[in-house]
């Protein structure tokens, strides 16, 4: 790995660097059991148009998947969780599109990743996701699965 910067999320540390045969790659330092160095290479520098204080910009975290483009989230948030959502974004493209009915409608634009599942689900039924609809409809097969799990 030809690292290039660290980034903090969740009191873990992660190193963002380039792997050969494998791109931009974040590794979890915290993780890291061993390091063997198997031959000399000289160091990689940074694609040219990557630029560490942009990488993160459209993403919640550190997640980035190599096929993910930055999409429109858009969420229905109950009044019960909405007001903590207003005043603590979850990311800094967060805008609201409508505050009507005891729900408020939030859209995102980010890649959709790993940390951005979480955020959401942590809503629990006080969230629904309205687009796009493939997060939509993930999101309608792991509470299906929830259900199932949950059978008394």
């Amino acid at each position: 790995m030809h690292p290039y910067f660290m980034k903090e999320y969740r009191n873990r540390w992660y190193v963002v660097g380039w792997v050969e045969n494998g791109g931009l790659y974040n590794l979890a330092l915290d993780r890291i059991i061993d390091i063997h160095v198997f031959e000399f290479k000289p160091f990689v520098p940074p694609p040219a148009d990557f630029v560490a204080e942009t990488h993160f910009k459209d993403v919640i975290e550190v997640t980035i998947y190599s096929d993910a483009v930055t999409e429109t989230i858009k969420i229905k948030v109950h009044e019960s969780s909405a007001n903590y959502l207003k005043t603590k974004k979850l990311h800094p493209s967060q805008v609201i599109v409508d505050d009507t009915n005891g729900f408020t409608t939030f859209e995102l634009q980010v890649k959709v990743n790993y940390e951005l599942k979480a955020e959401l689900l942590r809503f629990g039924v006080a969230l629904e996701v309205l687009e796009p609809l493939s997060l939509r409809y993930e999101f309608k097969q792991i509470f299906e699965n929830l259900n199932q799990s949950y059978q008394v």
